[in-house]
This record gives C-alpha cells, structure tokens and sequence, in this order.
C-alpha cells in the first residue's frame, strides 16, 4: 500500500513580530508494482496451464507467450493458457506476466514462467502383412516418446519377446485356421502424460482356400457360352492359368475362363492351377462335354451287316431304339449277348455309341436314332483278341492312316463281307470305315487298346450303307454273307499259278461256295473271306464249325473250273473252318482233272434235342447203325467252346444230358462230330 508523510512548513516572523506560522501537506509515497507469474509447470501436449500469477500494487495485468499459444483471458492474473501446435513441437513456452504500475509510478513489473510441454507418444504397428501359414514374421513396430511398449494378439499365437518393438511372432494352429490376426503394439506414455497409445496391424495367414472349384462335369450345348471359375482365397496376389487336356491354354492368366460360342474342339478336361509364393493350388479336373442335337438314319440291308452309331440317344432302351424296324429284324447280337425281340431276349442291355453289333434284318430298311451328338467323343477300348469296333463320329475314317499307329491291330474285317485290313501282307480292301457300321477287329496283344477316332472336319453329314464290293461273277451258288467267318491269305508265293482274273472258291464238303476271292495282281498277297453257315437259316448257307474246306479256281479266259491242292503254311494237310479263323497258303496247284466226290458220311444218321427251346438241361439222342466215337460240342455265336463232352456210339440209340443253366440266354448251337459225321443243331437257351 501506499505509504504517506505530513510535512509541516513552519515560518518565523522576523522580528519584532514574534508569532510563527505554520502550514501542512501530506506527502504520499506510492510503492513500485511487484510480479509474480508463478513456479515453473510441465504438462502433456494435450494439457492447459491454469496460471497461478499474483501481483501487488498494479493497475492492469497481461500475459504474453513467447510462443503461439493463447490465453482465455491475458488480463487476469489467473488464465487458462492452451499451447499451440507450435509450442508443442518446441517443446517449451516462456509464459510472462506483465504488471502496469500505479500512477505516479511509471515502470512496469514483470515475471516469466516456464511451461515444458511434453509429446504424447506415437506408435505404429508396420503396415499389414502376410505370411505362408509355416512361417513366422518379424513384426516392424516404431514408436516415440515412450516408457515401455507391449504387443498383444488376437489370436493365440506367441512373441518371443511382447515388450519390444520388434519381436517375432509365430501363429498357432488356430490363427491358421481363422487365416488372419490382429496385433496390437501399445506404449506407455512418459509422465506426466498418462494417455497410452496403440495401433493395428492384421497379419494375413496365407491357408490359400479355395472359394469357388470348378464342377467335375458340365454339359454345355453347342455354340453356348462357357464360364469356368475357379478362385483363391490369398492376401497377396497368384497367378492362375487353365490347362486343357493338360496343355496350358495362352493368356488365361484370371480365375475366370470363358468361351463365348464354345465348339466341339472344346470338349474335354479342363483344369486351373494358381501359383503362389506361399505354394500351388489345383482346382478341380472339370469335364466338359459338348452336345449338339442330331439323327442318324442308317440304311440297314437285307440279312446281314454291321451297325453302329455316333448318335447317344434319347433312349437307349434296345426296345426303343428299334421300335420302328421291330418287324424286320431277326437279331441283334455282339461279344456280349444278344438281342431277340421275337424271343423277347436281351442280354446286351442298353445301346452304347461305344460297340458295335451284328444286325440280321428280314428286309431292307431304314433306321433313323435320334439325340445328341456328344463330344469329346468317347475312347473305345479294343480288348485281346477279336471284338466289334464301332464308328462313333459322323465322318469316314481312313483304315490304314489311323490303324497304322497300332501296330497290335493285327486285322479288321467287314461284318458279313469280305473287305479286310491286314497290314502285315499288305491286304487293304477296307479302305473305309463308315458311320453306321460296325466292322470284326483283331488285337493281337495281351492287353487292352484305347482309341478314339478323330473329331471331323465341317459339318455332321449321313452315309448310306453302301457296299463297295465289286460284284464278281462266277459260276457258281450265290455267297451267302454271314457274320462268323474265316479268312484264308494266299502268300504271294501261292500266286504261281494263278492268272490275273482267277476266282478262288471255297467250298464246303457239300459242295456249297461259300466265299470266293479274284486275284487282281499275280505274286501280291490276297486274302479269301469263308463264311460260316447262318444259324437262324432253315438251310445250310455256309460251313459248319470245324467242316474241312476244300478250294476251286475258276479261269473265265477258258471256262474252266479246277481243283487247288493247297500247302499251309503251318505244315498242316487240311484245314477246318473255325469262327474268326486266320490261316496262311503258301502253295496252291491246279489239279487238272475233276475231284469226285468223297462224302463218304454215314448214312441214316438222325439227331433229336428236347426239350428246345430250353431253361438249362438238354438231352441229345443219336441213332443210327453205326458204331463209331464222336463228341458233342456247344458252340456260342461267336463260335467260342462252350461244352465238349465224348461218346461212343454202340447202340441204336445214344442219350446224353447236358446243361446249360450256367450259361446266359441266347443262341447256341450243338455240333456233333465223328469220323465221317458232321452235324448241327441249334438251341435255344431262356
């Protein structure tokens, strides 16, 4: 406070006058201004600073920083101060209290105080990342103005060490499993800021799952659009490429592959393989068939021919399939069974575009399958020995061109004819195979060959049955064509005698032709197709099973007819006929005078089977006058060995018993052979 004196003047008189006098003032002193802006303070950036300014002997107060803060009042001696950026990042601000005197006094009091300001801590957790599930990552945390940091998971996996910045982290089987965790870094403040803070990171588990596989099948129409999606589930990006029929297919490198209008060229196995850092992931195999809407008409001839198709139809039941030719076929049969609508018998189940068969037909006429075309087109698979092969695409294959890759395909023949394939004589008059037919094919190998024909060029076209035999005239009975045959190959050496123009025939004991071959190039192998007796004929057509055969040769530059005297090459002195026989001439003589005939068979023979048709058990009866030896043989269509049984016959009459039960239902047919006996009876099993 202000301090005061009372001055007093006191006058004395001059004299003589004797009487003082005297007068006052009060003198007031007023004290300079004092300041005091208080004890220095620390705070954390994210704080206010209440001033705690005092001042004596003032008239106005103000604040002023020496950086860019602000106050809420700068005139009281007790404001709030609110740091600046700016202050923040220096670290400090010089705070000063100003204090104006009181008049009279002129000079101005001051005081400063020190703020410190401390940072709030900083952290970062790396940026997110990946790794293949058997690895571990070590984990790139920063953080600054800190006291200590910790790490923590969502998961169960561990760190090696959680409290530094840096640990590695190694997940468990469950972090795998969820594909991804979330890692936490989190740091303490220094005091006497008491804010923590944290930041994420997600740490990706590459498990590489697959989202979305491709179907094992699809059917796609012709033409139609085709989209395959085979998609990764992978943080970091694979590269996906599609493979067909195990070639890579060029720029296919996304997880989707379409094909806008796809073709029969399309068809096939489709596959995708997406390549990682973390490995390799296959989808599914996809097998796409393409299927094109068709009819196939085959023009069947009267008795005997081969049949196939490349049509799948709509219904494959034998009875459907036939039904608007039903009155005109006697059977239907192939290495498998028969069909026998007039017997009501099936034992080859469904039609299959991947056999053939052996069609009888009454008459001529016309068949027309209708379906789908389907593509690829099936593999056929041609087992040891002789089988039916099909032609199951709709354009002509080249024998020789697509046969020469199988060096085992010993043989094909023609079903009823005597076209032929057989390669290693150089024998081609099956130039051909053709949609609709079916031909006997030989594979000379102890396994199995899988072929598939090619696809064809342009569009599905129709082939009418058309034999392109020559007709050859010869003077004798007409050949009757039969599906069982045995091929005869004249060695080039054979040729000797023969002039261009010659017609070789075969003939039964009976003196029935039953195949005749022209000789059409002198010191050239040819081959002579025999055929075996019709079975569903009244009359004998052809040979018996295991009949001797005898040959002929015509000359039409004379007219002449001749015995041969042939030489097998095997040594033997006569052959029988047998079904898919193969035998090799290697001499054959004119004999320049008639043979007579030598039947030579034993008269009043009679053979008696009951009950026929049968369930199982036959009994066979013999009689005759004779005494002799003999057996019976049962024979199935394809002339395989069923059953042999011996017998001598002394008596009138012989019985045997055999049984079929065993067997599947269809034809068979009994031979019965002896020393100058030959006979033959057809059974029908149930």
């Amino acid at each position: 406070t202000a301090g005061s004196v009372v001055l007093t003047l006191t006058a004395q008189p001059i004299s003589p006058c004797t009487v003082s006098t005297s007068d006052q003032m009060t003198l007031t002193i007023q004290r300079l201004a004092t300041a005091n802006a208080g004890d220095n303070v620390t705070i954390c950036e994210n704080e206010t600073v209440t001033l705690n300014g005092t001042a004596q002997r003032y008239s106005s107060v103000s604040w002023s920083s020496s950086g860019t803060g602000t106050f809420n009042n700068p005139s009281i001696l007790k404001p709030v101060y609110t740091p600046s950026e700016q202050d923040k990042n220096t670290g400090l601000v010089i705070i000063t209290l100003t204090v104006q005197p009181i008049s009279p006094c002129a000079v101005a009091a001051t005081d400063y105080v020190i703020i410190n300001i401390y940072r709030m801590p900083v952290v970062s957790a790396g940026n997110d990342a990946a790794i293949c599930e058997d690895e571990t990552i070590t984990l790139n945390g920063t953080a600054q103005r800190y006291s200590s940091v910790s790490w923590s998971t969502s998961g169960t996996g561990t760190f090696n060490n959680p409290s530094t910045l840096k640990p590695v982290y190694t997940p468990s089987a469950a972090d795998k499993t969820n594909g991804s965790v979330v890692l936490t870094l989190t740091v303490q403040p220094i005091s006497p800021c008491s804010i923590t803070a944290s930041d994420q990171m997600t740490l990706f588990i590459e498990n590489l799952n697959i989202i979305h596989n491709l179907e094992p099948t699809q059917t796609v129409n012709m033409g139609s659009t085709l989209n395959l999606v085979f998609e990764v589930e992978a943080h970091n990006d694979g590269i996906y490429t599609w493979f067909f029929n195990d070639e890579a297919i060029e720029n296919s490198n996304n997880s989707i592959f379409t094909i806008p209008s796809i073709s029969a060229t399309d068809a096939g196995y489709y596959l995708c393989l997406f390549v990682h850092n973390c490995g390799e992931v296959s989808s599914n195999e996809s097998f796409v068939q393409v299927i094109q809407l068709s009819a196939h008409e085959i023009n069947l001839p009267q008795l005997w021919s081969g049949i196939s198709s490349y049509v799948v139809p709509d219904n494959p039941a034998m009875n459907a399939i036939f039904a608007q030719i039903i009155n005109n076929i006697e059977i239907v049969q192939n290495y498998d069974g028969i069909y026998w609508p007039s017997q009501n018998i099936n034992t080859l189940g469904n039609w299959s575009t991947t056999k053939g068969y052996r069609i009888k037909m009454l008459n001529t006429d016309q068949l027309m399958i209708s379906g789908t075309v389907q593509y690829p087109v099936d593999e056929l698979t041609l087992p040891p020995n002789w089988s039916i092969i099909p032609v199951n695409v709709p354009c002509i294959i080249n024998t020789s061109e697509f046969f020469s890759d199988y060096p085992s395909i010993l043989m094909i023949k023609e079903i009823a004819g005597s076209q032929i394939y057989w390669p290693e004589y150089n024998i081609n008059s099956l130039v051909e195979l053709l949609p609709g037919k079916a031909y006997e094919i030989y594979n000379s190998s102890s396994q199995p060959i899988n072929i598939t024909f090619p696809l064809c060029d342009g569009p599905l076209m129709n082939f009418e049955f058309k034999s392109v035999e020559p007709d050859i005239i010869h003077p004798w009975n007409p050949i009757y064509k039969t599906p069982i045959s045995h091929i005869f190959g004249f060695l080039p050496e054979a040729t000797g005698q023969f002039e261009q123009g010659d017609l070789i025939g075969i003939f039964t004991q009976s003196d029935l032709c039953a195949g005749i071959a022209k000789v059409e190039v002198i010191d050239k192998a040819f081959s002579l197709t025999a055929f075996g007796t019709d079975i569903f004929a009244s009359d004998k057509t052809g040979f018996e099973y295991a009949e001797p055969v005898k040959f002929k040769i015509f000359k039409p530059t004379t007219g002449q007819e001749y015995p041969l005297n042939i030489q097998y090459s095997d040594g033997a002195d006569e052959s029988l006929f047998t079904a898919n026989g193969i035998t090799l001439i290697k001499k054959a003589e004119c004999l320049m005078t008639n043979v007579e005939s030598q039947s030579g068979l034993v008269k009043d023979f009679h053979v008696y089977v009951f009950p026929n048709p049968t369930t199982g058990n036959i009994n066979i009866t013999l009689t005759s006058n004779a005494t002799f030896d003999g057996k019976f043989e049962i024979i199935n269509t394809s002339g395989q060995l069923i059953q042999k049984v011996n017998f001598k016959h002394t008596n009138n009459n012989t019985t045997q018993s055999v049984d079929l039960s065993n067997n599947p239902a269809g034809i068979y047919y009994l031979r019965i052979i002896g020393e100058n006996i030959l006979k033959t009876r057809k059974i029908l099993l149930r």
